[in-house]
């Protein structure tokens, strides 16, 4: 299982995160904006999977 700061994740979950990264974000940033808590540019919104998009800012306003 890979390890987040001593926290560990499984593979699924791991794989999950990764998939919804863009090529700027790190694995913090992804995990803050998948719970709400940042907006993603529009410039990263581009380089995420059309099946994602509607699931990113969860209400959030993108920048």
């Amino acid at each position: 299982m890979p390890k987040l700061k001593g926290v560990k994740i499984s593979e699924k979950l791991h794989d999950y995160l990764l998939d919804r990264a863009t090529k700027r974000e790190s694995f913090e940033d992804v995990i803050w904006r998948l719970i709400g808590m940042k907006e993603i540019s529009k410039e990263d919104l581009k380089q995420i999977p059309p099946k994602y998009v509607g699931k990113l800012n969860q209400g959030k306003k993108i920048k």
